[in-house]
């Protein structure tokens, strides 16, 4: 693993899930915080099909939650 890679996940404080754009390197890639492991499937999934929609849209634009509304139709029942 690259060492600035490894530091950026040491480092990371973040407690949701986030997906990073590391363009520099010319890849994406998703960490998450370990605590979403204690979550039902059902929220696991719905975070990451959202992470997964930050790639085709960056933002949350109306755009971004119609493109999750079709791939997890049910996003706003998970809790």
């Amino acid at each position: 693993m690259n060492a600035s890679l490894a530091n950026f996940n040491e480092e990371q404080s973040s407690k949701i899930p986030s997906l990073t754009l590391l363009s520099n390197l010319g890849y994406e890639f998703i960490s998450s915080h370990a605590g979403l492991i204690l979550t039902s499937r059902k929220h696991q999934k719905t975070v990451f099909l959202h992470e997964l929609c930050h790639i085709a849209e960056h933002n949350h634009s109306g755009r971004f939650w119609r493109l999750l509304t079709q791939v997890r139709p049910n996003w706003k029942a998970v809790k």
